[in-house]
């Protein structure tokens, strides 16, 4: 499938879908106090993933970290693309880093079986 100039550039990658996945520690500071602290999961989708999958939700309906993904995305405030944020633990002991690490992971995974759903819905993206 030969891509558009402006589907290209909704993929945000030159060869390819292009998102990004963040593990966030947040240190909340009341007066002069650390209050609470946080780890959060940030993802940031290209619009054209994003677009895809959206239209063939069904084909992940069994997958709970995608449709989190997809529960939880809003428009970027650039209007270029989506943020999700699917997972949030307070940190209080040693165990929820290990939380985070395994949201991570999934997080990664999600993304990675998004994006290659994308490329076989496109075709050879090598082609573009």
């Amino acid at each position: 499938m030969k891509l558009s100039n402006k589907q290209r550039e909704q993929l945000w990658g030159e060869d390819g879908p292009y998102s990004e996945v963040n593990l966030i520690f947040e240190n909340r500071i009341l007066d002069d106090k650390d209050a609470r602290n946080y780890y959060y999961i940030k993802i940031e989708i290209n619009p054209l993933t994003f677009d895809i999958v959206e239209k063939n939700l069904d084909d992940f309906k069994d997958d709970e970290w995608v449709m989190s993904i997809y529960e939880s995305h809003e428009e970027r405030e650039d209007g270029n693309g989506y943020e999700a944020y699917p997972f949030r633990t307070e940190y209080i002991e040693k165990s929820d880093y290990k939380k985070a690490q395994a949201a991570l992971k999934e997080s990664k995974k999600a993304v990675t079986k998004m994006h290659k759903y994308v490329m076989q819905v496109l075709g050879n993206l090598n082609s573009i």
